[in-house]
């Protein structure tokens, strides 16, 4: 969903340092975007993500404390959320913002924010981007993306149906979600 919006030479922040967030920076960097800020808790996996990407893009790392983390989410072009933070479970409530609500209160319009989570649709962290004039993006075309290449490596390729795999996630999601507020 980011391929066109001209990011070249655009500042990033992703969220998180696991998984998505290596798969991300990657799609980042052949973006040509020229600066990504890592943030996280855990420094472990944020060292060894800025070690592993530092030859090809300028990285760097900030703990989800840092003072200067709301300067960068001010001057940001593109925020990407990649934790769990936000998503329907269990575990946690869905009035969640990664990192705190203060450091969210730097976010300008300019930015666009994208969060992976597709369920809830749209995860606080939008809806609070949105009421703040920023353009959103939720997860479900990456997820959708991501099933239909899949699709494409077990079908040998065949053109796959986007729209149809678009339309039966929303009704999957619709449905789901109308029967867990029930």
């Amino acid at each position: 969903p980011l391929k066109n919006l001209q990011l070249n030479n655009k500042k990033s922040i992703v969220l998180g340092s696991g998984g998505a967030a290596r798969s991300v920076i990657q799609g980042l960097i052949n973006l040509n975007l020229s600066e990504i800020i890592v943030v996280s808790r855990n420094e472990t996996n944020q060292m060894k993500i800025i070690n592993d990407f530092k030859n090809e893009i300028c990285i760097m790392g900030l703990k989800n404390d840092d003072k200067e983390l709301s300067q960068h989410i001010k001057s940001s072009d593109l925020i990407i959320n990649t934790t769990p933070v936000g998503m329907k479970n269990s575990i946690n409530t869905i009035n969640d913002l990664p990192f705190g609500l203060e450091l969210w209160k730097s976010l300008t319009p300019k930015t666009i924010v994208y969060d992976l989570i597709y369920n809830p649709k749209p995860t606080e962290l939008l809806k609070f981007s949105l009421d703040n004039g920023c353009q959103i993006i939720d997860g479900s075309e990456m997820l959708i993306a991501q099933g239909a290449i899949s699709l494409g490596f077990w079908t040998d390729g065949l053109e796959i149906p986007i729209e149809i795999m678009r339309d039966a996630l929303k009704k999957h999601l619709a449905h789901k979600y109308r029967n867990t507020n029930d």
